[in-house]
């Protein structure tokens, strides 16, 4: 039975509630037809809250095959680590993931992410616990050889949260991210065949950030893109147009958040700049 509300606010105590699902699945054919489902599961409570971290659901643009492609043996199993956690429990929830090729069009049979185990260890007393959770997924084509590439994101649904106290000042903090990590191959985010560098600006601080500036120095060619206001613990991302000339033949760059100074983030500013290195 579909419920629906005389309006587009929502109500206390209305008995059921609502969400947006966002799907992406694309492939190399115009013309293909996909269906999608979803199990969800509701808990609510003055004990419950949830760690949102960043993730975006923006479509990559084809790059072209690659000429040479790894095999892999179906599923793949990783270790995830999260600490600092301020809850008395907290357990890992998947909200969302990508799955995709590096190599042609392939004919899938099986795809899905999965948590395989976790754990939440939190000693007593402390104010923060470190939760630990394995992994899996699967992209499997009709002959089983691609290597597949993944990620994820798993919000932390704590339970109890633990007292603490509330700093005095609030302020942002800009840095550049990467799902991949912080060595400079983990910012070679490359789109359109290389043309285009996805960069992510995230706000790790506890305020939210006005609008500013990001520039990336490819050698030195600076190219500025305006960023829009990020709220606290939110993310944003920048397509750049990467220069013709900077794969000589591998491709230096600087990535500098709020390059012209204009949020205010007390003494937030050392990590501003991170360096990247595309390989040619």
């Amino acid at each position: 039975m579909v419920l629906s509300l005389p309006n587009s606010a929502s109500q206390v105590d209305s008995g059921y509630v609502s969400w947006e699902t966002s799907a992406i699945f694309k492939d190399n054919k115009a013309r293909r037809d996909y269906t999608f489902g979803e199990i969800v599961s509701g808990l609510g409570g003055s004990d419950v809250g949830i760690i949102q971290p960043p993730f975006s659901i923006l479509p990559k643009e084809d790059e072209g095959p690659f000429t040479a492609c790894l095999s892999g043996n179906g599923i793949d199993s990783k270790e995830f680590v999260i600490e600092n956690i301020p809850y008395e429990y907290a357990i890992p929830m998947l909200t969302g993931w990508e799955l995709s090729y590096g190599c042609d069009d392939e004919h899938v049979k099986e795809i899905g992410v999965w948590v395989d185990e976790w754990s939440y260890v939190k000693d007593p007393g402390a104010l923060t616990g470190t939760l630990r959770y394995k992994l899996s997924s699967v992209l499997r084509d009709k002959d089983d050889f691609p290597f597949h590439i993944a990620s994820h994101k798993v919000t932390v649904l704590g339970l109890k949260a633990v007292p603490r106290v509330i700093p005095s000042v609030k302020s942002p903090d800009l840095l550049p991210f990467s799902p991949s990590g912080t060595d400079q191959a983990a910012f070679c985010r490359l789109e359109d065949g290389g043309k285009l560098l996805r960069v992510s600006v995230k706000n790790q601080g506890n305020d939210d950030a006005s609008a500013s500036k990001t520039t990336v120095l490819f050698n030195d060619l600076p190219v500025i893109l305006d960023t829009p206001a990020i709220p606290a613990g939110g993310s944003v991302d920048l397509l750049f147009k990467v220069p013709s000339n900077c794969f000589t033949p591998d491709c230096s760059f600087k990535i500098t958040v709020d390059s012209n100074n204009q949020v205010h983030e007390l003494n937030n500013e050392g990590n501003n700049s991170a360096n990247g290195a595309c390989i040619g």
